[in-house]
């Protein structure tokens, strides 16, 4: 079965580390929550619709992100698996989650995301 949980948050809130996401074509992964700490993985998303990127291991991202961000101009969603594979959510372009630990209840998507699918 396939979880599907659309999320459109309104403005994302300032935050220093935000500053390390700019770009129409970026989906960024943190390993800390409310966007701390460096950018566990920083991703063009540029391909064409409906192109898949697997969270890259030697960044110690994939199942290690705590928030996200899309700054892509589309909607993308998250997979616990490879490849587009497995549970995912999605995520409206410009939206975020600051804390993946309680999203979207306790123990949600901390640590889950293995890859990132172009809406």
């Amino acid at each position: 079965p396939v979880m599907v949980a659309t999320v459109s948050l309104g403005a994302t809130p300032a935050h220093a580390a935000l500053s390390n996401c700019t770009g129409t074509t970026l989906v960024c992964l943190w390993n800390g929550k409310n966007w701390s700490g460096t950018p566990a993985y920083t991703n063009p998303m540029n391909g064409p619709f409906g192109s898949c990127y697997n969270v890259s291991p030697l960044n110690g991202a994939n199942n290690n992100a705590d928030s996200v961000l899309n700054e892509n101009g589309f909607q993308v969603s998250f997979y616990d698996s490879a490849n587009g594979s497995g549970y995912m959510f999605s995520l409206a372009a410009g939206a975020g989650i600051s804390d993946l630990a309680v999203f979207p209840s306790p123990g949600g998507w901390h640590n889950r995301i293995s890859s990132v699918c172009r809406e």
